[in-house]
């Protein structure tokens, strides 16, 4: 087993419409701030952890560990997130760590010994979803429609399972044998319960961190598409 990472650590999350950073010193959370977007984060998640240090009076090069919400979720908001740790990571030197949505809203649930399922909405009636036993994968990270969500639990065994997330209540309506916890944090992930899996997760190579987005963005681009001659030559 890791041994819990003590040194200070910001961890954030941009991957919902609730845009969150949590601050630790010494393995104990300092405090967490909540902002709800309409839209992505991207003017609102800096400014969110510039005034939270500002309070604290830390400076960037203060924070050894940043740990990220990697998704899946909002295609931007987990870039955004994603891209502003890394940019932040290398220019102070500090380590990161990924956390994903689906392992973010199940961390800490009771699940009795039964399976515990995470479900997060997709959209266009999908739902992001996975389900583990004693940590080991029953279901690994998918979308499937919701509809169709509660029987593959069922045929992998884990129709008893505890669903967490946002879209839980939906799937448990067609399980009677499952449970479903869906008040906070195992709603939607929170920066909070990234930063406490993520005193407990080794550290990852930057460049090995990358977004989990489960399904292909719904916008791509055309077949046989090159890139400008002036893109490629690196003009402006």
């Amino acid at each position: 087993m890791n041994r819990p990472f003590l040194g200070r650590l910001v961890a954030l999350d941009t991957t919902s419409l609730l845009g969150t950073v949590a601050f630790f010193d010494r393995g104990a959370l300092l405090f967490e701030r909540e902002q709800l977007v309409r839209n992505a984060h991207g003017e609102s998640i800096l400014p969110l952890i510039d005034a939270a240090m500002r309070e604290l009076g830390w400076e960037p090069r203060d924070v050894e560990r940043w740990a990220v919400g990697v998704g899946p979720g909002s295609f931007t908001g987990v870039r955004i997130g994603l891209a502003l740790v890394k940019g932040i990571a290398i220019a102070t030197g500090a380590t990161a760590v990924p956390v994903t949505s689906l392992d973010a809203v199940a961390f800490g649930a009771d699940d009795q010994g039964d399976p515990v399922a995470s479900a997060l909405e997709a959209g266009k009636g999908e739902v992001y979803l996975q389900c583990r036993r004693g940590g080991a994968f029953v279901v690994e990270p998918t979308h499937v429609r919701s509809v169709d969500a509660a029987e593959l639990l069922r045929q992998c065994g884990a129709a008893s399972s505890l669903i967490v997330g946002q879209a839980a209540a939906a799937i448990a309506a067609f399980l009677p044998e499952s449970r479903i916890s869906i008040t906070p944090p195992h709603d939607v992930p929170r920066a909070s319960v990234i930063g406490e899996i993520a005193l407990l997760e080794p550290e990852r190579p930057i460049d090995d961190i990358e977004p989990m987005y489960v399904r292909p963005p719904d916008i791509t681009l055309p077949a046989g598409w090159r890139a400008p001659a002036s893109m490629t030559a690196g003009e402006k």
